[in-house]
């Protein structure tokens, strides 16, 4: 049995969509349940494990990649400061950041930035699901 066929079917409540998304986490276990989760409710997912690794894959990715959702604490680079380089070479691309740090949390959200989406780990499938739809939207 592999991992995705161990996955049960999802609830209709929680949100589908057919966008192209790039997941960039360091913890291998929250990147891969992301990744999981977001295909089986019909996302197009890439993962990432570093920001290094993010930048490579934007460049050679010839598509649109419409969510970013990238961990606020990377190794070398913070989620905020890939999203900025992305932005710069897609600037259609919408950000969601994650954190469980409370001061990299605060950090973010006290920018007062309206347009920053933020979730907040831990995390549950629901809360993912509207986070990802909202900012899309």
């Amino acid at each position: 049995m592999t991992c995705e066929s161990a996955i049960a079917p999802m609830p209709d409540s929680f949100f589908r969509g057919q966008e192209t998304i790039l997941v960039v986490e360091d913890e291998e276990a929250v990147r891969l349940t992301v990744d999981l989760f977001l295909k089986s409710v019909g996302y197009s997912v890439f993962i990432a494990s570093t920001p290094q690794e993010a930048l490579n894959f934007e460049k050679r990715f010839p598509d649109e990649i419409h969510l970013l959702v990238a961990d606020l604490g990377l190794p070398g680079m913070s989620g905020h400061d890939l999203a900025r380089q992305l932005v710069e070479h897609r600037p259609a691309l919408k950000c969601l950041y994650m954190s469980g740090n409370q001061f990299l949390t605060s950090r973010l959200t006290d920018a007062g930035n309206p347009d920053v989406t933020f979730l907040a780990k831990p995390f549950t499938f629901s809360d993912l699901s509207s986070k990802v739809r909202e900012a899309l939207a």
